[in-house]
């Protein structure tokens, strides 16, 4: 069990920081274009990805990814990263983005 912390730290820190890119990246945009077609959208897709399912978005990221769905195929580097599980966390952050 404890072999496993290593990956989970990473996951979540990797997680926390594209959550947190996000977050903000829409907060400014949103502050900047009030009213606009671009706030609009983007509170709506922070809405969307607040209130659609986890498992819903989960199942479909694995079809997107996980298929080559329109050309989208998960890298071979964040297989391998994920499979290693062990080494610097800098090594794994491609690794959070792919299932």
């Amino acid at each position: 069990m404890l072999s496993r912390v290593g990956v989970t730290m990473q996951l979540g820190v990797g997680g926390a920081l594209l959550w947190l890119t996000t977050g903000i990246s829409i907060g400014i945009v949103s502050a900047l274009k009030r009213r606009s077609r671009i706030d609009r959208a983007a509170m709506g897709f922070a809405l969307f990805g607040v209130s659609a399912p986890v498992f819903a978005v989960g199942l479909a990221a694995l079809y997107v990814f996980g298929s080559g769905w329109a050309g989208l195929r998960a890298p071979a580097m964040c297989r391998s990263a994920r499979i290693r599980g062990s080494g610097s966390p800098i090594s794994f952050f491609p690794g959070p983005c792919c299932p």
